[in-house]
């Protein structure tokens, strides 16, 4: 007889499968970011590995405590605005850093009198908004499927994630290259055989500008797409049933209080 690893009986299919794809999507993002990040830091703004993982840390610091913001904010609104909420603040974050300019440490959102470095800004945002999402979704597959399978759908919502991550590095370092190989078609490197020294430097600080132009090109493009991914995933995370927020440490739906009180536990 057949014994499937995930069996819908007893389960909310439509809110598990949400789930995982929200899953899926914020693993594209959080792949994204992760190896575009610190590459745009050493290629654009002359960091090294270490300064590349500086500038990368304030989104990891954001990450985790959006993921403690969501488990708590799950408790009082739902897990479904708290998902759609995250992966629509990480969408508009990646907007707002594929509009880095090319002087992106010199470059500041003001509101009034307040002034904030804005490459610090928007990473911060973009890690609180994938963030949030985390405990959200591992709630909501929990409260959507019966106790005997909790275990496995669990681990579903992990592998959803990783995989996305993988699609992610895979997909965006295809399109990144290919996008960046018809940027550069038309350059050729400078060469000193024959050329006066002061020419020479001129052609060849010339072509590193033009190299540095396509990488910023490829750089916003790849996080404009990241954006979409998330503004995806928002509007997948509407189809999220959630178990709604709790009183007095009790699930507001008498029907689904065991398995959000199990839920509340795991975020």
């Amino acid at each position: 007889s057949e014994s499937p690893l995930i069996s819908s009986e007893g389960m909310h299919v439509r809110s598990f499968v949400a789930a995982l794809g929200c899953s899926f999507l914020s693993g594209v993002a959080l792949m994204a970011t992760l190896v575009d990040i610190p590459l745009l830091a050493q290629t654009l703004l002359g960091s090294d590995t270490i300064g590349g993982a500086l500038i990368l840390s304030r989104f990891l610091i954001a990450l985790g405590l959006g993921a403690l913001a969501g488990g708590l904010l799950s408790k009082r609104a739902g897990e479904r605005p708290v998902a759609v909420a995250g992966l629509a603040l990480a969408a508009g974050s990646f907007w707002l850093i594929s509009g880095w300019p090319a002087e992106i440490q010199e470059a500041f959102h003001r509101a009034g009198p307040l002034t904030v470095p804005r490459m610090d800004a928007d990473l911060v945002l973009a890690g609180l908004g994938l963030g949030l999402v985390i405990a959200p979704l591992a709630s909501v597959v929990l409260s959507s499927s019966p106790a005997h399978q909790h275990g496995v759908v669990s681990a579903g919502v992990v592998v959803a994630r990783m995989a996305g991550m993988l699609v992610g590095i895979a997909a965006l370092t295809a399109a990144g290259l290919h996008r960046f190989h018809q940027l550069t078609a038309d350059l050729a490197p400078p060469l000193p055989f024959g050329e006066d020294p002061e020419a020479y430097s001129r052609q060849l600080a010339a072509y590193r500008r033009a190299v540095q132009a396509a990488l910023h090109a490829e750089y916003r493009e790849i996080f404009a797409i990241t954006a979409g991914v998330c503004l995806v995933g928002s509007a997948l995370a509407l189809a999220l049933t959630s178990a709604g927020p709790t009183q007095g440490g009790k699930a507001a739906s008498g029907e689904n209080a065991p398995a959000a009180s199990l839920a509340k536990g795991s975020a």
